[in-house]
């Protein structure tokens, strides 16, 4: 759970998340499978959550290519 909570808590970061190191480091492939994780919701809500933050920025794009 480590794995997904740091992408989550970094994107919390105000006023400026660092999105692009983010997305630089190829997350959003194993973000997007975490929402399919039925079984585990407290994963399917980190993941949703760090998705959220990235789709709040000017790389909305990204997660909606995605």
């Amino acid at each position: 759970m480590v794995y997904i909570f740091f992408p989550t808590r970094v994107l919390s970061i105000e006023p400026s998340p660092p999105v692009l190191d983010v997305l630089a480091a190829n997350v959003m492939p194993t973000l997007v499978r975490f929402l399919g994780c039925h079984d585990h919701q407290e994963l399917q809500f980190e993941a949703a959550w760090a998705l959220t933050n990235i789709a709040s920025t000017d790389q909305t794009r990204q997660v909606v290519l995605f």
